[in-house]
């Protein structure tokens, strides 16, 4: 089956969600001399390991349609890609599912193969109401058990995705999220996550973003609640790392702009027209730094300009 780059939305469609890696080695990616070649076949072998993995797993689930951003998105020129990371919002919200590849630091690094599981035992069974049903059971101990919640959901809380800038709005926006870990795979929908080892559970994702949900129906919020909300996600999200510290503004915009739909409010670079006296009052603490030394009161700015001074970002 060809792979190539089409030029409309589909109905349904899957996104991609994962981590870009080393700029010196950066992932297949669309620009103008190469657009009209994109639009007519990119080969399966020309791609990483992640994006195989993704037209897999898009292909296993009925969906023709796969969104990736270094894909659909043409690098090299602004106005695309200011018009696209405008849409972000719609992009995530409106996909049928999100896949997430926790897995490695890289598009090379792939999610379906390098997977570290717990040795099973196979059962074949068939079935005693009809003969035709038949398959096979694989039983394996499930070590989760053993430990806490928390420690439960250490693949998915301790890999580099969840540490990755540009990843939060892509998880908070999107209905449905497919988390492949090397050693399990998460199904989150909504508030609940089933996992691989059939446990159902609440989403771990909440204990990250409690309030994160305010982008979702945000009507139902009275305005102090979502100024909290707000500042819980922009205090986990100022501390995630950035290959390029101007996408900073950009990754958060998606997740503001539902905000201010919801709220009617004006979005100022991060910080809230009608809570400005209170945004104001944020400090940048480095990460070798505790709150009580001194010395974070000296601290300054040395990065390239991404927002005004009085801006967090």
């Amino acid at each position: 089956m060809n792979t190539h780059l089409c030029e409309f939305i589909p109905e349904r469609y899957a996104t991609l969600t994962h981590c870009w890696g080393d700029p010196s080695r950066p992932p297949l990616k669309t620009d103008k001399a190469s657009l009209q070649e994109r639009l007519k076949e990119i080969p399966l072998n020309s791609m990483p390991a992640n994006f195989r993995d993704a037209v897999s797993v898009t292909r296993a689930l009925g969906l023709r349609y796969l969104w990736i951003d270094s894909l659909c998105i043409i690098q090299d020129d602004k106005h695309d890609w200011q018009r696209e990371s405008a849409s972000m919002a719609s992009i995530y919200r409106c996909a049928y599912i999100t896949l997430c590849a926790l897995q490695g630091n890289s598009s090379f690094s792939g999610f379906l193969d390098k997977r570290f599981l717990t040795p099973s035992v196979e059962i074949a069974y068939r079935s005693s109401l009809c003969c035709e049903i038949s398959g096979t059971y694989f039983i394996r101990e499930n070590s989760n058990r053993k430990n806490s919640f928390h420690t439960g959901f250490k693949p998915l809380t301790s890999s580099s995705w969840m540490h990755r800038g540009w990843t939060l709005q892509e998880t908070v926006l999107s209905q449905r999220k497919l988390l492949f870990t090397d050693s399990m795979v998460f199904f989150i929908c909504g508030k609940r996550c089933r996992q691989e080892n059939g446990d159902d559970t609440f989403s771990p994702l909440r204990l990250h973003w409690p309030e994160a949900s305010v982008t979702k129906s945000g009507t139902q919020y009275e305005v102090e609640e979502w100024k909290d909300s707000w500042n819980r996600i922009v205090e986990k999200y100022s501390g995630r790392i950035f290959t390029f510290p101007e996408d900073k503004l950009p990754a958060l915009s998606a997740l503001a702009e539902d905000i201010a739909f919801a709220t009617r409010d004006q979005y100022l670079a991060r910080l809230w027209e009608s809570d400005i006296h209170q945004g104001l009052l944020w400090l940048d603490i480095p990460p070798h730094i505790s709150l009580g030394d001194d010395a974070c009161m000296k601290a300054c700015r040395t990065r390239p300009f991404t927002a005004p001074s009085w801006s967090w970002a």
